[in-house]
């Protein structure tokens, strides 16, 4: 075998050994606060839903929102919650054994389209008997949703990014939209709880209809801030590096978290994204620690930005935005400070 064919196999091997590593980081879940408050907020309304029929008394149903920006973490917080919320029941969470019903609203979406896609969900395929199985209208649709979700005992429906279902109606199809979540939390045969999840968008639905905001219970997922988030993270950065059989060089560097809070845009989402990815750098270098400079190149290539840009080395990192990609300059209005590079930013 060549040299060339032995650097080749070499970066494979490291490249898969890596890739395994990340895999299961992300299967990871620390039980935060966080975590624990939507859990919480989740299982009071449905409590209250389960005691209102043991008595018989059920007619409506309270529900929940969550909101925050995308990259916080609130789809895998559900997924949490609904997990253990099935197992507290009982249940498994699968088709014929479930509780919980969740699901995404795909864009563009409308009342028909996500009817079809909670039917489905449902295992109901086909809405008629005609020669198509979404010639229905949307009210027969979701009449035949209300049926399905009493016959097969659906407790909880969750929606997620919901705002996608408001924001692409016109005034009538808002009113349609509004009136059929409604429908969904207060209807004598078989109300449900509805949990739904999205961006800051979703607090303009709720507030755009008193009725169907006072029927939800609501939280924001407030962005990280160090001087409250500090041990948390701390806990979470030594969880995962810990996960990988490596050690942590790199959170006892100055203003590490501060930085890596900047670097995330405080959302908790992308802080995990990006210490997996220096955890993943740091075993395809097959180093036994994760450094500084593995936080640095996963930051590079997420964002493939310059040095002046990368919130791990940059002098100015507290200007940042770490939303914009391919950085390469500072504005001319901008002074450019240049510090003395602490670790390599290339990987790979």
């Amino acid at each position: 075998m060549t040299n060339a064919a032995n650097q080749a196999e070499a970066i494979n091997h490291r490249t898969k050994e890596a890739a395994k590593t990340a895999a299961s980081l992300e299967e990871l879940f620390v039980d935060t606060n966080r975590y624990k408050t939507v859990l919480s907020e989740i299982l009071i309304v449905h409590e209250q839903r389960k005691a209102a029929d043991a008595a018989g008394t059920l007619k409506k149903a309270r529900g929940f929102a969550l909101v925050a920006p995308t990259g916080s973490g609130k789809t895998r917080t559900l997924e949490r919650a609904f997990s253990n919320i099935e197992a507290m029941n009982g249940k498994t969470g699968g088709p014929g054994d479930r509780i919980v019903l969740s699901l995404n609203v795909a864009t563009p979406a409308n009342l028909k389209s996500v009817g079809i896609a909670i039917l489905k969900a449902l295992g109901v395929h086909r809405l008629n008997e005609g020669p198509r199985s979404d010639s229905g209208t949307y009210p027969e649709i979701w009449e035949m949703i209300y049926a399905q979700l009493m016959l097969q005992k659906i407790e909880i429906l969750h929606l997620d990014e919901a705002q996608d279902l408001y924001e692409n109606a016109n005034k009538l199809q808002r009113k349609a939209v509004l009136n059929t979540l409604k429908t969904l939390t207060q209807n004598n045969a078989w109300p449900v709880c509805l949990v739904l999840s999205g961006t800051e968008q979703l607090e303009r639905v709720l507030n755009d209809d008193y009725q169907l905001g006072r029927r939800l219970n609501t939280m924001n997922l407030a962005p990280l801030n160090y001087a409250t988030d500090r041990k948390r993270l701390e806990k979470i950065v030594k969880t995962y590096i810990d996960g990988a059989g490596l050690q942590d060089n790199a959170s006892t560097t100055d203003n590490f978290l501060p930085r890596m809070i900047v670097g995330t845009c405080a959302r908790f989402g992308i802080f995990i994204e990006v210490l997996i990815e220096a955890v993943r750098s740091a075993v395809f270098s097959e180093s036994p620690s994760v450094e500084l400079e593995h936080f640095c190149a996963g930051y590079k290539r997420r964002a493939s930005c310059t040095a002046e840009f990368n919130p791990f080395i940059s002098v100015e990192w507290r200007k940042i935005d770490a939303s914009k990609l391919f950085e390469r300059d500072l504005p001319p209005s901008v002074p450019r400070k240049r510090g003395r590079p602490t670790a390599n930013t290339d990987d790979e």
